[in-house]
């Protein structure tokens, strides 16, 4: 950055490319705690499962339990690692108006659970209520694998087209997290104006999928068609005029 300001400069710019809309940066180790620097916890919780996602190679020297450089011998502190199953990151923090913090993460039967909590009195609070809340979320929270690309979510009606019906998907696959108590009453809609009028291309949304469960904020995700279809011939489109005028499905 050439200046610290510089480089303030280029970590606000890059939180902004990372979407973490509630941060902003004054120094680059927010120590002091300056005026006007802030990060929220969720934001926080975003950035640990960007490094964790974008950077794999790099990521298991969260978990090292201690480092040695230059005669200078230096312990990890998180309290996670070695108590909690499966804990592999990230890192603590302690500021005087902030308490202190952790960023943990762990993962179980390929089920990852990040944690953000600051404002904890202690060392010691911050390892209990840490490895209690960690506990918490892998006994009742499941990642729930609903739909992959491909799938048949739904069929829809088609006017005009080289076929009377479509089948519907998703592009990316569809999960999501619930508590497990939540998971009976999940419920999953999906939404388009009937019939679709062809020609339909496989590119283009065509309806949406929503999908909504007790204390669960709600997830819509756009539906497209498996499959191009093209407009019917002169005489499909001649046998659907008198169709309509006979009032025939």
């Amino acid at each position: 950055g050439g200046t610290v300001e510089g480089f303030v400069d280029m970590m606000n710019k890059r939180a902004r490319e990372l979407g973490l809309t509630q941060s902003h940066f004054v120094n680059p180790n927010g120590l002091d705690q300056p005026p006007g620097q802030a990060m929220s916890a969720f934001d926080l919780a975003k950035l640990a499962r960007h490094l964790i996602a974008t950077y794999p190679a790099y990521y298991h020297f969260f978990s090292d339990r201690d480092l040695s450089w230059s005669n200078i011998h230096q312990e990890n502190r998180n309290p996670l690692l070695g108590t909690v199953p499966g804990a592999d990151g990230l890192k603590t923090g302690h500021l005087e108006a902030a308490g202190y913090g952790l960023v943990g993460s762990a993962q179980r039967n390929g089920q990852r659970i990040i944690l953000v909590m600051n404002g904890l009195a202690s060392v010691k609070d911050r390892a209990d209520e840490g490895a209690r809340l960690m506990e918490i979320g892998f006994r009742e929270f499941r990642r729930y694998q609903l739909f992959k690309p491909g799938d048949t979510v739904a069929t829809a009606q088609v006017f005009g087209g080289a076929e009377p019906n479509v089948a519907l998907t998703v592009k990316k696959p569809v999960a999501l997290t619930l508590q497990v108590d939540s998971r009976p009453g999940m419920k999953v809609t999906v939404k388009y104006t009937a019939p679709l009028r062809a020609p339909l291309d496989p590119s283009q949304p065509v309806a949406t999928l929503a999908i909504t469960a007790p204390d669960f904020p709600g997830l819509t995700v756009p539906l497209y068609v498996v499959h191009p279809v093209d407009r019917a011939g002169i005489f499909g489109r001649m046998l659907l005029g008198f169709r309509a005028l006979l009032g025939m499905k």
